[in-house]
């Protein structure tokens, strides 16, 4: 017989076990505690409803972190419409990039900046940053031990003079700080200098410096 009028939808058989005198589905049921690996692509036509929670984890690991994507053009083609503050990795150039919700900008041609008025400490949130010292009072930055505040080896400060007060960065005790002929004082307005640590307890100065 040609099967001419197939229905495709399905309907669950029972077979019928006296013993027990219950009856079991044999065909057309899914057993819902059982583990499904699917291989292909899904799709749902109607609205589908899943019981379990999706974890922040679950989502960065299934992809190593961030949106990873081999070049800018297969990135493109998958995130047509970005919106602020998304961020994504380009295999190709080794860079991490994000949009400002205008256009993907390198993570490193962006300069973050913090004002500062008065002698200071480095901690974690200068890190990374352009520190504006601006007064007409003296400035002292002072670079503190590892043990009070252990900034990641090839951190990196940038130190701008912008008042008319002079700014010197000093080490903490402890620390050793490198600079051209021990010079650590930004030689005059409008001027700066870059801190970079190399070890532990070491730094570089470097930059527009005098004694």
């Amino acid at each position: 017989m040609a099967l001419t009028n197939k229905e495709t939808s399905g309907k669950v058989a029972y077979m019928y076990d006296q013993e027990t005198d219950k009856w079991y589905a044999i065909t057309g049921a899914v057993n819902t505690n059982a583990a499904y690996k699917w291989t292909a692509t899904q799709t749902f036509d109607a609205t589908s409803i899943f019981n379990s929670v999706v974890s922040f984890n679950d989502v960065v690991f299934s992809k190593a972190g961030v949106n990873n994507f081999a070049t800018t053009a297969a990135r493109d083609a998958a995130i047509t419409s970005p919106v602020e503050g998304l961020t994504c990795y380009i295999k190709e150039t080794d860079e991490i990039q994000f949009h400002d919700g205008l256009r993907w900008r390198n993570y490193s041609d962006n300069t973050i900046t913090a004002s500062k008025t008065s002698s200071f400490t480095l901690d974690f949130a200068d890190a990374g940053k352009s520190l504006k010292c601006d007064s007409s009072l003296d400035i002292t930055v002072t670079i503190p031990v590892a043990s009070t505040t252990n900034f990641a080896i090839n951190s990196r400060l940038d130190i701008l003079r912008l008042g008319a007060g002079n700014v010197s960065i000093t080490p903490d005790s402890g620390v050793t700080l490198l600079s051209k002929n021990n010079n650590r004082k930004i030689a005059a307005r409008y001027s700066g200098a870059t801190c970079i640590k190399l070890d532990v307890n070491t730094w570089i100065l470097i930059g527009d410096l005098t004694a």
